[in-house]
Parts: structure tokens; sequence; C-alpha cells
């Protein structure tokens, strides 16, 4: 995921948002992923930083070979030194970062060795979130 980031996009030609550094953690059946975010107004040489952390659960993409989260949703939105008015404007513009970048955003493109074991094809079936990690079941290709 951190080869993909950042991401810095321009919204409503007000805002550039700058997302970075991720961190993933398991949540139940969803994975969370925490994100170094600055937000800064066009008009303003200030710029805030804070954290964007969204979950969505785990998917497999067979067609990209990928890890992807889908029914991304935002958690939490917290950017430090800006007034709780602002943050919650500022946080429905996360939703739709969420879902235009995020949302199915490969977090993981398995390589071709991975689908390889003892000369026997393979391919990944299935993912379930543990307490510790994923679990990704591969069967042979019939």
């Amino acid at each position: 995921m951190a080869q993909r980031l950042p991401i810095n996009q321009r919204y409503l030609e007000l805002f550039d948002v700058l997302l970075d550094h991720p961190r993933l953690s398991v949540q139940g059946e969803r994975l969370a992923m925490t994100l170094d975010a600055a937000i800064k107004p066009l008009k303003s040489q200030n710029a805030w930083d804070g954290s964007f952390s969204l979950s969505g659960v785990p998917r497999l993409d067979q067609a990209r070979q990928s890890l992807v989260l889908s029914q991304v949703r935002v958690d939490k939105l917290t950017i430090n030194g800006l007034p709780s008015v602002l943050t919650n404007q500022i946080g429905r513009l996360g939703g739709a970062l969420a879902e235009q970048f995020i949302a199915d955003l490969p977090l993981y493109i398995f390589g071709p060795a991975e689908y390889l074991v003892l000369g026997t094809r393979m391919q990944a079936t299935n993912i379930n979130t543990a307490p510790n990690g994923l679990v990704i079941t591969f069967e042979p290709v019939r």
C-alpha cells in the first residue's frame, strides 16, 4: 500500500488533501487503515495535519490478482488546530476521498511466485480476518 501513496487530491478547488504513511490493522471482520493527513486551503499558506482512519471488508480481486477493500467507511478524521465545525465538513469530503481513491485500490498485489507452489499453479479463493492478520486460502487451478 505504501508504494501507492501519497495520494494528493484537490477538492472543490478549495483544498489540497495529502494522505500518506498507511498503518493497517485488523478490527473484527474489517481491515482498518490509518493515514497521516495534511489539508491545505488553496488561499492560505497554512496547512493542517492530522490523521484519517477508515476501514473496509478485505476482498480478493481475481482480475487484478490483488487484495482490495470493499464497503469502505470513514471511521475518524482528526485535524489538529481545526475547529470541530470545519472538521465535520472536511470529514464529509473524507468520505468522498475514501470512495474515490481507497475503495478498490489494491492494498497488495500477488506476484507470480505466490501463485506457484511445487510446480502447481494456484489461485487465491478466499480471505478471512484473524486476530493477528489475514488468512488467504489458495487452491490449485483446475
